[in-house]
Parts: C-alpha cells; sequence; structure tokens
C-alpha cells in the first residue's frame, strides 16, 4: 500500500517554514549576542546568503529524483547504497535530534510562563510528542491542515515583533565595542547556519505531493526566503531594542527584547507565541522524518515493519511510533545547548555529501530535472559544498570556545552504528533508481 499524494505548493512551502523557524530563532540571538554581540547580524547575513545557495541545490536535488527517499535517494544513485544508507543514518539521527531539542526549548519558554520541576518538563515533552505524532497518524492533509494553522500564527507573531518593535530601536545598541573585534567570530558561523537547517524534511513529502519535482522544488525555495526575511529583521529588532549585554544574559532573548516595548505583558505574549512556533516546527518534523524509515524499509534496508501503511489513514504509523520513542528518550537526556552542538557536525557532512551528488547525477549519470531547471548548476552545488566545509572547520573553534568539545566525542559513537550497518551491506540489494 502507498501513501496518498495530497499535497500542494502551499503546504510544502507552510511545512518547511515551520521546520526551519523554530528553537533557533527563539534562543540563539542571545547566545549569539553573549560572544559577540552586534557582529552577530554579519553572521546572520552570510548564512542567509549561504541558505539561498543551499535551498537551490535541495530543489535541484528534488527536481532530478523526486522520491521520498530525500538525501538517501540522491546519495544512493550517485555513489551506492553503502554511503547512501550512511546518509540517511545521518539525516535519522539529525530528525530525532531536532524533536527532541525543539521539545527541550518548548518546555524551556513554558518555565518562562510558570516554573516547573523536571517530572513536569517530562510530562510536557511527552504529551506534545504524543499528541503531534497521533495527529500525523491519523493523515499527512490533517498535518498539513495544523502545519498551515500554526504556520500562520507563527508568521503574525514574527510579523508583530518586528512590526512594533521597529519604533523602539536604538542606534548606540550596533555600536561594537573594539573588545568584539578581538573573538574570533567567523567561529560561531556554524551555530548561526543551524537555524536554516531543514531544506530535507520537504524531499520526504516527495512520494505525498502532486507534481512533486515541480512544487517540492518550487516550495524549498519559497520557503527558504520567507525565512531569510524573517530572521534578519527579528535580528535587527532584538539587538536594536535591547543592549547585546542584556540580551546576551536572557535565556530567552525573543521575550526580554519584547519587554522593552511593550512591558511584562510583551514577554508572556512572545513566550506563549514561541510555544506554538515549537509546536509548528515539532509538527513538520514528525510529519516528514518519518517517511525516511518508512523508504528505508521500503527498500529492505531496515525491518520491513516500518514500511507498513496505515490501511485507513495511509500513513507509516509504526514508524510514527518509532520516532516518537526515541526523540523524548533524547528530550529527556540533554539540554538545549548540549543539543545544538551536538547536531551541527553531522548536519554540515550530511549536507556535503548530498550536494556532492548533484555533479554526479547530472554530468555523469545524466539525470535530468524532472520539474524546475536551475541555472548555474555547478556553481550552486560548489558554493553550497564550500559552506559545509568552512562551517565544519568552524566547529573545534567553537567547542574549545564553549568548553563542550566532548560532545564531538558523542557525535563518533552516534554515527558509529551507520558506519559500522553501511559496511555490512551488500554490493548488490535494489536502489529505486532514475
Amino acid at each position: 500500500m502507498e501513501l496518498r499524494r495530497e499535497l500542494d505548493t502551499v503546504h510544502i512551502v507552510f511545512f518547511l517554514v515551520g521546520a526551519i523557524i523554530g528553537s533557533g530563532i527563539f534562543m540563539l540571538p542571545g547566545i549569539l549576542a553573549n560572544y559577540i554581540g552586534p557582529l552577530s547580524l554579519l553572521l546572520w547575513m552570510f548564512a542567509g546568503l549561504s541558505a539561498i545557495y543551499m535551498a537551490l541545490a535541495f530543489a535541484e536535488l528534488t527536481s532530478l529524483l523526486p522520491h521520498a527517499g530525500g538525501p538517501y535517494s540522491y546519495v544512493s544513485n550517485a555513489f551506492g547504497r553503502k554511503i547512501g544508507f550512511f546518509v540517511a543514518w545521518m539525516c535519522l539521527v539529525i530528525s530525532w535530534i531536532t524533536i527532541a531539542m525543539t521539545a527541550s526549548a518548548l518546555v524551556s519558554y513554558v518555565s518562562y510562563l510558570k516554573p516547573l520541576d523536571n517530572v513536569e518538563k517530562i510530562m510536557i515533552i511527552v504529551s506534545v510528542i504524543v499528541i503531534l505524532t497521533a495527529v500525523n497518524r491519523r493523515g499527512i492533509i490533517y498535518a498539513a491542515k495544523l502545519q498551515m494553522l500554526l504556520g500562520i500564527f507563527t508568521i503574525l507573531l514574527l510579523w508583530t515583533f518586528i512590526s512594533w518593535g521597529i519604533y523602539f530601536i536604538k542606534r548606540e545598541h550596533f555600536i561594537v565595542l573594539p573588545e568584539l573585534f578581538e573573538r574570533k567570530f567567523t567561529c560561531y558561523f556554524p551555530l548561526v547556519l543551524e537555524p536554516f537547517i531543514g531544506w530535507q524534511t520537504a524531499t520526504f513529502f516527495a512520494e505525498e505531493t502532486i507534481e512533486a519535482e515541480r512544487r517540492v522544488a518550487k516550495g524549498i525555495i519559497i520557503a527558504t526566503l520567507i525565512v531569510i526575511g524573517f530572521y534578519l529583521t527579528t535580528n535587527i529588532i532584538a539587538l536594536g531594542v535591547c543592549p547585546w549585554q542584556k540580551l546576551g544574559k536572557s535565556p530567552f532573548p525573543l521575550a526580554t527584547a519584547t519587554e522593552v516595548f511593550l512591558g511584562e505583558f510583551g514577554g508572556g505574549f512572545i513566550a506563549i507565541g514561541a510555544i506554538f512556533v515549537m509546536l509548528s516546527c515539532l509538527n513538520c518534523w514528525i510529519a516528514s522524518s518519518a517517511r525516511l524509515p518508512y523508504y528505508l524499509a521500503k527498500e529492505k534496508l531496515l525491518p520491513g515493519i516500518l514500511a507498513n501503511v496505515h490501511e485507513k489513514h495511509r500513513t507509516p504509523h509504526n514508524a510514527l511510533v518509532l520516532q516518537a520513542i526515541i526523540a523524548i528518550v533524547l528530550a529527556s537526556l540533554i539540554d538545549f545547548s548540549e543539543i545544538l552542538l551536538l547536531l551541527m557536525p553531522i548536519v554540515l557532512l550530511t549536507y556535503f555529501i548530498t550536494f556532492l551528488s548533484i555533479p554526479v547525477l547530472k554530468f555523469k549519470l545524466k539525470v535530468k530535472e524532472k520539474g524546475i531547471k536551475i541555472p548555474l548548476s555547478a556553481i550552486i552545488a560548489s558554493i553550497a559544498i564550500f559552506v559545509c566545509v568552512f562551517s565544519f572547520f568552524q566547529i573545534p573553534q567553537l567547542a574549545k570556545i564553549t568548553g563542550k568539545g566532548y560532545l564531538l566525542i558523542f557525535d563518533i559513537f552516534i554515527l558509529l552504528p551507520g558506519v559500522i550497518y553501511s559496511i555490512g551491506l551488500s554490493k548488490g540489494g535494489k536502489t529505486k533508481t532514475i
């Protein structure tokens, strides 16, 4: 039994905006302000420019191979199923960690409104993930409708923050102190790039999207431009209305910034809004990421039970349940800042290998775009690959500054099962090809 094709470009845009705009925009302005103050705006601009090239690369890939396997499909067709499964394993890890990270951040904003003990935090995490998983089990169209509702709320929330805050900006807040220039601010680039990740989530909907080769690619480009606009303006407002020293000390930077022009009510408003935005992010990652184990099971790379499709709702219900269990365990064990540094090396390695598949698919295997045609493909792929390499080599310095270098050791153990399983795969086996 196959998944049901019900999604169009608008659904993909809302899903991807939700996947990208999550916990990062509510947490990172403060983290970055603490380290490099107003200089963080330069990194946000560079990250936005980089995001355009990376989004175009994903748009081209989904136009070449509109399969629900996403990066697995691209890499396995270009380099073989061993490397393909390793990339798929990293995508699974990214999904589980992102769901856990977002749930953890959601609980942090709930605690802004009401202090919580550890038991209450875990209860909220479990409840949210279980409820959203149940909605997604009910059908992709139900998840899409919920995503559109939460997405509209996300856009209205950020628009309110921007449209009110712009009148309270003070130029002196953008003055860069000489001491900040002494800091190697480029090493923070991976942190700024992190809130943009999530393009692969749109590719996982390929089997449920009408004319996926065109509509998914188009949705990726539109959603990325929307996100860049909101990210840049939100950070300008946050730094403009609140001194960066104060912003950097706050665990809830956007709430702190809003209190400047809306008082205590504004902080509560943003905290409540942030909770709904993170629900939007969680809904998208839960919906999309379960499609990957479903696809891998169809390819005989994971137990067949994960390929089961619900007879009535036509959703990968077993894959959804497994994902929920893993995410709940992760969210209960580690906090936001730890998950963030744990995530980025895996993301960058995944994207690096995925983008490398573009020239192989296009110029070696002669695969043609089935939907939209991206101009200057080779240049775009090269820039996207460079961004991944540059960011990857900033991580050791970032780990040293933050004092969380030990987390990079955990990355090795996280990736090890994928490496071992990939090596053990036979050279034969079936991969869904062009």
